[in-house]
């Protein structure tokens, strides 16, 4: 009888723990990818218009 209590108590937990997880670092990976985008400008890997457009597409989440 514990065990079931625990098992569904966890369960639960578990799943928004991952949830939380998963949301939080979605919005990460596109400030990293802002970063090294801006890196490459800064650098001259790329030009004005490339950036931009760049910039848009990762804005967008696409």
């Amino acid at each position: 009888m514990t065990l079931w209590t625990v098992v569904l108590i966890s369960i639960p937990l578990g799943l928004g723990y991952l949830f939380l997880t998963q949301r939080d670092s979605g919005g990460g990976t596109t400030d990293d990818a802002l970063t090294v985008l801006r890196r490459r400008y800064a650098s001259g890997e790329i030009d004005e218009e490339e950036f931009d457009a760049r910039r848009r597409k990762l804005q967008r989440g696409e």
